[in-house]
């Protein structure tokens, strides 16, 4: 090691040289995430988002857009807007299967894609409870 006339120490790599090393340090951290467990990041529901949840302006047309991802948690986001927030549980008694059913044969017709999907998702959640066995 070797001292400069200003008393700083030196061991051969230049401030460079270590700053790209802690670089590409940071970056390899960084990336580690759920792609390490093997998990996919969870999709997006359809529609555009309002404070947080697309549940308000989620409508047909972005149903029939959407991937199988994307309605699973559309149908989530709709049902967490739909519970009381002082319930753990969701409060319904519509099925997240029912409830794709529900959307899948509401929103095939071209009249229907104005629809908004929280509205079905409310309505086939009163009636549920009278089409069980």
């Amino acid at each position: 090691m070797r001292i400069d006339p200003r008393g700083a120490a030196h061991n051969g790599l230049s401030a460079a040289v270590l700053a790209l090393a802690l670089c590409l340090i940071a970056a390899a951290v960084a990336g580690c995430g759920d792609s390490a467990t093997g998990q996919q990041p969870s999709a997006k529901p359809v529609g555009d988002p309002v404070g947080g949840s697309v549940a308000a302006l989620a409508r047909c047309r972005d149903w029939n857009a959407g991937t199988e991802a994307e309605k699973q948690a559309t149908i989530a986001d709709i049902r967490s807007s739909l519970t009381p927030q002082s319930q753990e549980e969701s409060g319904t008694s519509l099925s997240d299967e029912k409830a794709y059913e529900v959307f899948e044969h509401s929103c095939v017709e071209d009249w229907a894609q104005s629809l908004q999907l929280y509205k079905l998702y409310a309505n086939a959640a009163a009636f549920a409870p009278l089409n069980e066995p």
